[in-house]
């Protein structure tokens, strides 16, 4: 079992990545991270990322992170390698 991944000894291992984006532009910014690419690279708005945190996190952790972000534990296998889910482990975080 490793000390800062318990489910490492699983051979999987799951990462959370914040970014903070700067975007400038003449108007307000109201695509979300869908136009973002293009609205910086090709479209009218300047954009570059202030801060970026990445971390490893536990399967628990990041079933309850990919319920908060509105996916399904199941999109990164969470729950059929450990059968763990959100409603189980008793809470669930909701800070970005």
């Amino acid at each position: 079992m490793n000390a800062t991944n318990p489910d490492a000894s699983h051979g999987r291992r799951f990462y959370r990545t914040v970014l903070v984006v700067e975007v400038l532009g003449t108007e307000p910014y109201t695509e979300g991270l869908a136009g973002l690419s293009y609205a910086v690279g090709e479209g009218d708005f300047s954009g570059d990322v202030l801060a970026e945190n990445t971390h490893e996190v536990g399967a628990a952790e990041m079933a309850a992170l990919l319920v908060t972000q509105g996916s399904a534990p199941d999109f990164l296998s969470v729950d059929d390698d450990w059968g763990t889910h959100p409603q189980e482990s008793g809470h669930v975080s909701t800070q970005v």
